[in-house]
């Protein structure tokens, strides 16, 4: 090839690929809008972040020339209170001159020096604006502004008039909610969450007031915001670093979303970097008992837990309820202990039915999981439920244990406490039995692990008790014929705890450093079915009802179920 040949050819190439840059003229028209300032020019146009002052020209016109290609993208701010003060941002949204995922304009193909006319906040491209017939706030030219009544936005300037109707927006509360339990932060640095409701810039969240410990760790913030579809994601300070959210619960542009749809929201309490929401228990069903039921060690049995209403202790998250016993440091009532864990009561009692409760045990040495129920007449400490001149001591109250497991023990047991009565003692007659306990399968060669999900369940009836494991009834209680110190015939309400105790259950890892979980009892669902089968309290800790179609089943006995695990008989519908 000759050197002329490289020289076109060369030339050819830089053609190709290179982007050649042209002089752009800027001339906004802003007489629909009060300017305190300035107008400026912002987006990828002059550095994506930055936003550089427009000059005003004796007409009334903002001016100003840049060196862009047509590829840029741009946008007008109206006087922000700083360069990259996205807040101010001219919305284009419902506009067709709002391109991309961020609305902004879009520089068109270019070949040469040119002008650009614009209107702020519209999309005339002739040097004008709209004719406003109705200005409905700041315009210097008008007096009359309107209020807007507190749930509602001045639109700044409308075409049809200057009424409330005319000039006023609904808006919502959107609050966002971030676990960054297990994130470290920089003495100085702060979560923030930019997103589409404000062009990607960073509002910093706030960290919760509670007085727990534990909802330190939860930082919100609250916006308002129209109906409409929004993106956003969390950062750490000005995009220093961002969470990468997951596939399943992401856009095609790799950010959470969100709908307003007419009312206010709070989004669920979400961890950094994943799908799962966390939140509280609901605390219109369950209580959270967490006051000394003893005055020296604070709890029975030897329980070596301190009993919290911290997230980290008892969380709903990806429609499960989560137990969770921790080591750490505690001090409740001058008591200090060195684990905490959950205990929740259902604010709802009753008197004979069916309870089944889907769960998975933790499975680890020190850890004592269980289901089950106390007499609501119970005169022990904040438990939730009035007093009243019955209340009576425990066993007097009467206790149901639907399930128990001891550490690493592959399986349960069940018991059942009264006054003149303990759990190795039948209540009808008096005959010592075992600890009633089963595998949790009928045959050996189907057992399944107690750290898999199964059916704990309880059919209580005026002539006894059924305990059963993933509908498969493994001991009966018969009531006595006179019920002499039977305390079953008054209602009980429910208990979901996991104890720490290192006696029977073993001892707890010794690896196990400050701060770090033991062990959790994971929760999918809680059913209470009265004696006609009718389903009357449950928690599915999704915010669900149950699937109707499982309800419809029936088990070998008759009863309604909703969840069929190992059942050895014939499930008819």
């Amino acid at each position: 090839m000759s050197s002329i040949s490289r020289v076109l050819f060369a030339s050819l190439l830089y053609g190709i690929f290179t982007v050649r840059a042209y002089n752009v003229t800027f001339e906004v028209k802003a007489d629909n809008v009060d300017v305190t300032d300035a107008i400026y020019l912002g987006g990828g146009a002059v550095g994506d972040a930055n936003a550089v002052k427009l000059s005003l020209d004796t007409d009334g016109t903002w001016t100003g020339s840049f060196d862009l290609t047509s590829s840029d993208s741009y946008v007008f701010l109206n006087s922000p209170t700083y360069a990259s003060d996205w807040g101010k941002k001219e919305d284009l949204s419902d506009l067709d001159c709002g391109k991309g995922q961020y609305n902004d304009r879009q520089i068109p193909p270019i070949n040469g020096a040119t002008t650009i006319q614009a209107c702020f906040g519209s999309c005339e491209s002739d040097g004008t604006c709209p004719d406003i017939t109705g200005m409905c706030t700041g315009n210097t030219n008008d007096s009359s502004d309107i209020v807007c009544p507190a749930n509602k936005r001045n639109r700044g300037s409308s075409t049809e008039g200057n009424t409330e109707t005319d000039c006023c927006y609904p808006v919502w509360e959107v609050t966002f909610s971030l676990d960054m339990t297990g994130q470290e932060l920089d003495t100085d640095s702060i979560p923030t969450v930019p997103g589409t409701f404000n062009s990607w810039h960073t509002y910093s969240l706030v960290a919760g007031m509670s007085p727990t410990q534990e909802d330190n760790n939860i930082w919100t913030y609250t916006v308002e915001l129209p109906d409409g579809d929004y993106e956003y994601k969390y950062s750490i300070d000005l995009w220093i670093s961002q969470e990468v959210v997951p596939e399943e619960c992401s856009t095609s542009h790799a950010n959470r979303y969100f709908n307003v749809n007419g009312a206010n929201i709070h989004l669920p309490t979400t961890r950094w970097s994943s799908c799962f929401s966390v939140s509280k228990p609901d605390s219109s069903k369950w209580h959270m008992q967490t006051q000394c039921i003893t005055q020296n060690t604070c709890w029975a049995n030897g329980e070596e837990q301190h009993y919290t209403d911290r997230h980290e202790n008892a969380y709903v998250s990806g429609g499960h309820l989560h137990i969770v016993a921790k080591k750490g440091e505690y001090v409740s009532e001058n008591i200090t202990k060195d684990y905490t864990s959950a205990r929740l009561n259902s604010k709802y009692d009753f008197q004979y039915g069916t309870v089944k409760v889907r769960a998975k045990l933790p499975k680890r040495r020190g850890l004592w999981p269980a289901i089950w129920t106390l007499g609501s007449n119970i005169d022990q400490k904040g438990h939730d439920f009035g007093r009243s001149s019955e209340e009576v001591a425990w066993p007097t109250c009467g206790e149901i244990d639907i399930m128990e497991q001891y550490g690493t023990q592959n399986f349960v047991g069940s018991a059942m406490h009264g006054p003149s009565y303990d759990v190795i003692t039948d209540a009808a007659g008096g005959n010592a039995i075992p600890w009633n306990t089963v595998g949790l399968s009928p045959t050996v060669d189907e057992f399944h692990a107690v750290d898999e999900f199964h059916v704990y369940s309880a059919n209580w009836s005026e002539t006894g008790i059924i305990f059963k494991v993933d509908e498969f009834p493994y001991k009966t209680v018969t009531a006595p014929q006179d019920k002499t110190d039977w305390p079953f015939d008054h209602k009980h309400f429910l208990l979901l705890n996991v104890a720490v105790e290192q006696g029977r259950t073993g001892t707890i890892d010794a690896n196990i450093e400050e701060g770090e979980t033991v062990g959790k009892m994971v929760v999918d669902y809680v059913r209470i079915y009265d004696t006609d089968n009718t389903l009357v309290w449950f928690d599915e800790f999704d915010g669900s009802e149950p699937n109707e179609d499982f309800l419809s089943k029936l088990d070998c006995s008759g009863m309604k179920i909703a969840y069929i695990d190992n059942c050895q008989c014939t499930v008819s519908t």
